[in-house]
């Protein structure tokens, strides 16, 4: 192996496939919907030996922030400050490929106080959420109108309060 040289005996392109976005868990606990989703990306990485002889190339592939390697991906040879480094072996006159899988966690929170109806609706729509959640959360929002209603009503009840209390004020002043 020669660092930083060219190998014209050994041709690397490197490809990469994401895969949309899929869930991996909805959990309601203390006013709180957790929505937990995950972005795989797999980068291949096919060699092919063109000369007389088995070669080793060294892969350095991307340590990315916030992204580790699958569970079922290859465990990297060596890590380096913001690499992985892979070894593969590659045959004379044969190809030899390295897929590189990763994974990246995302997380959403969203306070229960604060969901409306609309999102309800995108939530059942994208199916992330099960029928059980559904209708607990429709109880949640049917119960935050009450209270938004009751609120309505009592600030109106203090407006009128505070009109009489200065009507009766101008009065006692004549």
């Amino acid at each position: 192996m020669i660092s930083d040289a060219t190998d014209l005996g050994l041709l690397v392109e490197a490809t990469k496939n994401s895969q949309p976005q899929h869930l991996t868990g909805v959990k309601i606990s203390k006013g709180l919907l957790a929505h937990v989703s995950e972005l795989h990306e797999r980068t291949l990485y096919p060699a092919r030996n063109q000369d007389e002889g088995t070669r080793t190339l060294l892969i350095e592939h991307p340590a990315r922030v916030e992204w580790q390697l699958a569970k079922a991906a290859k465990e990297s040879d060596e890590r380096a400050p913001g690499v992985y480094r892979f070894r593969v072996e590659v045959p004379s006159k044969a190809i030899a490929s390295l897929p590189v899988e990763e994974v990246r966690t995302l997380a959403t929170n969203y306070e229960l106080s604060n969901l409306n109806e609309d999102q309800i609706g995108v939530f059942v729509k994208q199916g992330t959420i099960t029928r059980e959640m559904t209708e607990a959360l429709k109880k949640i929002t049917v119960q935050k109108a009450v209270v938004a209603k009751l609120e309505e009503e009592m600030e109106n009840r203090q407006k009128d309060i505070d009109r009489i209390v200065e009507d009766q004020a101008g009065c006692a002043k004549t």
